[in-house]
């Protein structure tokens, strides 16, 4: 089960940002979608980082404390200023236990998905995981009754 590659768990339909974009439109993105990471891309879609919402909290915090250019607002910010170009990865094709391994290793909830190319194929989170794990052990998870079930099915 776990062996499986991880494409089979992951987000393909990722809400992406350029790295040219400014931070307002990333503030935007993740208010909208509810989301605290963006994939960072460029001009041909492979991933060259990763802005969270602690980023540009912490870029707002610069910002507010004077550690920032004082002639540029918040939102002119390019979010190639915020992101993360160190970041962790998997490749589609890695399995979903190398992708458990790397989230807890690293302390983070969530893995760029990226292609042969370094292109961005995908996000999978520690829900996504934990999601596989449930599913698989669904019945000593949360064991219940057939009567239970019954009434679950209703």
């Amino acid at each position: 089960m776990f062996g499986r590659p991880v494409s089979e768990i992951m987000t393909s339909s990722v809400c992406s940002i350029h790295m040219n974009e400014r931070i307002d439109k990333a503030i935007h993105l993740f208010l909208e979608n509810c989301i605290s990471i963006l994939p960072v891309v460029n001009t041909t879609g492979c991933c060259v980082g990763v802005v969270t919402l602690k980023d540009v909290v912490a870029k707002e915090k610069s910002h507010i404390e004077g550690k920032e250019t004082p002639t540029r607002e918040i939102a002119d910010i390019l979010v190639s200023d915020a992101m993360s170009s160190e970041f962790k990865w998997i490749e589609q094709q890695e399995s979903i236990a190398a992708a458990a391994k790397k989230t807890v290793d690293n302390s983070i909830h969530h893995l760029v998905v990226l292609d042969e190319n370094k292109c961005l194929v995908g996000v999978v989170s520690s829900g996504d995981i934990l999601k596989k794990i449930s599913e698989s052990n669904k019945d000593t998870l949360f064991p219940i009754s057939e009567t239970e079930r019954m009434h679950v099915q209703k």
